[in-house]
């Protein structure tokens, strides 16, 4: 792969890294996903595959880590991390102090539009998914569960008279996560929620050698943390920015000497 990510200690995501355009192999992937639905009759399913791809989508549309968006909340009254803010349009919206127990990431609020081709998806998810599953009546989590899994029982909660939040929690979210990228990419073994961070940094850093500062801003990160883990572009990728220079260059000269 062309950069070297100092904290991965796997090669689970190589499938997507080393094809000379790695968003576009997640893209696909998300896509193959999305054609993969089944039948509305196996409702637990249906309901599940609803939140897998409006999940995925969010993961590469807004690169947070695994642990944002199991906390993510919504409310109808718009008191939650995601809003809707006309129709077909959401924001997505974090305090800095959400992020003091990130490793590496930024201090600063996280307040975005989500993109326009995930919002038909979390509109689905809030009609036709979200109120079928798990605790969905108990919790403003967004991301739920579909089945109730095993969990270790907490007992200093229990000493302080408090109770764990019913949300999806971000193991859970890993393991589906690799469950489905092994599921629909071929010949990967799976990877997890963060991997989608690494391939995005990646994929904008061959196509950009030494944009970090943008890399920073997508992840949401510390510039430091982006030049700690990402700053070992290999002259190979810097090659292959220019090579494709050369070819746009060309291609233009034939359509002017067509003109001409």
């Amino acid at each position: 792969m062309g950069v070297r990510l100092s904290r991965d200690p796997t090669e689970r995501v190589a499938a997507v890294l080393h094809d000379e355009f790695p968003l576009k192999r997640l893209v696909e992937f998300i896509e193959v996903l999305e054609r993969s639905a089944p039948p509305p009759a196996h409702h637990r399913d249906y309901c599940a595959w609803i939140r897998d791809v409006t999940l995925c989508r969010m993961l590469t549309a807004n690169p947070l880590r695994a642990s944002q968006y199991a906390v993510m909340t919504f409310r109808a009254d718009g008191g939650g991390n995601l809003l809707r803010v006309g129709p077909g349009h959401y924001r997505l919206q974090f305090d800095s102090s959400d992020f003091k127990n990130e490793k590496g990431a930024a201090n600063k609020p996280y307040d975005v539009e989500v993109d326009p081709s995930v919002t038909p998806w979390i509109d689905r998810y809030l009609i036709e998914s979200r109120p079928y599953l798990i605790n969905a009546g108990d919790t403003d989590r967004f991301f739920l569960p579909a089945a109730v899994g095993p969990r270790k029982h907490k007992a200093f909660l229990d000493s302080h008279g408090m109770e764990e939040d019913r949300g999806w929690t971000a193991g859970g979210m890993l393991h589906r996560v690799k469950l489905l990228t092994s599921t629909y990419i071929d010949g990967c073994p799976g990877f997890g929620p963060h991997a989608f961070r690494h391939v995005i940094a990646t994929d904008h850093l061959r196509r950009h050698p030494g944009d970090y500062l943008t890399v920073a801003t997508l992840l949401h990160d510390k510039l430091e943390t982006v030049l700690k883990n990402y700053g070992h572009l290999r002259v190979e990728d810097g090659l292959r920015v220019l090579s494709s220079g050369i070819r746009e260059a060309s291609a233009q000269l034939a359509a002017q000497r067509k003109r001409t």
